[in-house]
């Protein structure tokens, strides 16, 4: 069979089918089969151990690959890095950016046909040509989605500079979206350059496009700001209107100055529509929070000041010793401190009535003893 192969190499030579390299790789391919068929049979152990061997090893030494096929597919390769050129010198992509994409096209395409001229059967030498033609095509994909992304990124800046100019952002503000419009263009470039086929480039782009343009404006994070602004305003004027102490109003409106501050800091740092949003609502919790929590605790103070009414009422009523009327009195505060612990716990408004609730109750089943009820 190698000698046969051989033969029809040297004819296939003979008729100017294959250059002389070709043959010579074609035929040592051709032997490097044949000394594995051959080493098969040596170790085989038994007739059918031979028989084997050498009917899986005949097919393999006359499917070796030939020249011709290595030379047509090296030839597709010239070709496509052809194209690849001159579609990259008819884009609108910069010179440099040019050279550069040209410069990779050229290196993909010896990588390709040294890849075919390695392969040893004609499926390698398709694999490898297929595997080169995309590699050829993904150098201007790259640059033509790059691209994409920075005109992009330029048509977001365009819009932002529009909203400065009509007074709809601040300078900061404005800086911000630039900024935020960067980053994500920046991520989507860094997902096309570490793709590694077209599709994957494809794939990057089309996910990065609307992230460049989704970032958030600062018209959003103006609006919430204000909006947490007024809520501080109504907060520290419900303060204000309460029957708080005066000492506990201005404590209250001091943490909801904190409260307000906290939250336009978190707007600030927020990167999308809906981080602005999820923090402005939290803001406006904790805006609310200081006056329910002083509400909370003056109801509880309540709940222990008319809890004290009625133990002195049945002191006062010979109902209870003094001892008892104390005891009474101590199992109120008790309940009435650890309520006020758990409203200053709280982390919401909803945290803060519970506790509050809680906190009534065992205040008015808080324990009252008395000796003479205890003998009737």
């Amino acid at each position: 069979a190698k000698a046969a192969k051989d033969t029809a190499i040297d004819e296939k030579f003979n008729n100017k089918e294959l250059t002389e390299t070709e043959r010579d790789d074609a035929k040592k391919a051709a032997k490097q089969a044949a000394d594995t068929a051959k080493e098969a049979i040596d170790a085989a152990t038994n007739v059918e151990g031979v028989n084997t061997a050498k009917t899986e090893g005949l097919p393999k030494v006359n499917a070796e690959v030939n020249g011709a096929i290595k030379s047509n597919a090296k030839q597709d390769i010239d070709t496509a890095a052809e194209k690849a050129k001159e579609a990259i010198d008819n884009s609108d992509l910069p010179e440099d950016v040019k050279t550069k994409a040209k410069d990779a096209v050229e290196k993909a395409k010896e990588a390709a046909k040294q890849a075919i001229d390695n392969a040893t059967t004609d499926a390698d030498v398709n694999t490898e040509k297929e595997a080169g033609k995309q590699a050829i095509d993904l150098p201007k994909a790259k640059e033509d989605a790059k691209k994409a992304i920075d005109d992009a990124k330029a048509a977001k800046d365009t819009a932002i500079d529009e909203k400065f100019n009509n007074k709809e952002l601040t300078e900061t503000e404005r800086d911000d979206a630039k900024k935020a419009a960067k980053q994500a263009a920046d991520t989507a470039k860094e997902a096309i350059d570490a793709a590694t086929n077209v599709e994957g480039v494809n794939t990057a782009k089309t996910e990065g496009l609307p992230k460049v343009n989704a970032e958030v404006n600062g018209a959003i994070k103006s609006n919430a700001k204000q909006d947490i602004d007024t809520a501080a305003e109504k907060a520290k004027e419900a303060i204000d209107n309460s029957d708080l102490p005066e000492d506990v109003k201005t404590k209250a409106k001091d943490a909801v100055e904190k409260a307000k501050e906290a939250a336009k800091q978190a707007i600030d740092n927020a990167t999308t529509d809906a981080d602005v949003n999820t923090e402005k609502e939290a803001g406006k919790q904790a805006i609310d929070l200081p006056k329910a929590k002083e509400d909370a605790k003056k109801a509880i103070d309540d709940a222990k000041a008319a809890k004290d009414t009625a133990i002195d009422e049945k002191f006062n009523n010979k109902e209870l010793t003094e001892t008892e009327r104390d005891d009474a009195k101590k199992a109120a505060k008790q309940a009435a401190e650890k309520a006020k612990t758990a409203i200053d716990a709280a982390t919401d408004v909803e945290e803060v009535n519970k506790a509050k609730e809680d906190g009534e109750k065992e205040i008015e089943n808080s324990p009252v003893t008395s000796e003479k009820e205890d003998v009737k």
